[in-house]
């Protein structure tokens, strides 16, 4: 019995641990302004609204049998019309107009499989004026009903997690920046 209650334990102890390694607040995201490094006295800054609780360079990167890291050859949403349906379905043409002419970029976390862990809604040199709560529908939406297809340059044996970014609104790239 003694035996079965450890094997248990240590059972479901590696379950929550290997859930636990990404916080993803499910319903909100948090705002942060940060400068943007990109390079020496550039002045400009970032608006990042997060669903990720801790710093994604922190998270393990897939690796080979030899624990070197394998990198992606290639990556692509699994359906832009789904994310094209997922844009009108949350905002307005106004609206993505105006996100497109302030910098709108999405930032995902994806695990190795493709599955995206966190969306994060980027804005360079910008802070709109727009409802939270579409963005926070709009990541939520992202991570439930879209995932990445991804190529690798070798044999992935530990899988891990890669950072992929794109423009939220390319269709949208020559409007003028407006103020709403």
């Amino acid at each position: 019995m003694k035996r079965y209650f450890v094997l248990s334990t240590v059972f479901l102890l590696t379950i929550l641990l290997s859930n636990a390694q990404v916080k993803v607040f499910k319903d909100k995201l948090i705002k942060e302004r940060k400068e943007d490094f990109t390079g020496p006295g550039s002045g400009g800054y970032v608006i990042e609204y997060t669903d990720l609780a801790e710093h994604s360079e922190y998270l393990p990167r897939c690796k080979d049998a030899n624990s070197e890291i394998v990198d992606v050859s290639y990556n692509n949403l699994n359906s832009v019309e789904k994310f094209n349906q997922i844009k009108k379905q949350i905002f307005t043409e106004d609206e993505m107009k105006y996100l497109a002419a302030n910098n709108c970029f999405c930032n995902a976390i994806v695990y190795s499989t493709g599955e995206i862990i966190s969306a994060t809604i980027t804005f360079y040199n910008s802070d709109p004026e727009i409802e939270l709560r579409k963005l926070v529908e709009f990541s939520r939406q992202i991570k439930e009903k879209l995932t990445f297809d991804i190529t690798y340059t070798g044999s992935v044996v530990k899988k891990g997690y890669h950072n992929f970014g794109w423009k939220v609104f390319p269709e949208y790239s020559n409007t003028p920046k407006l103020r709403k």
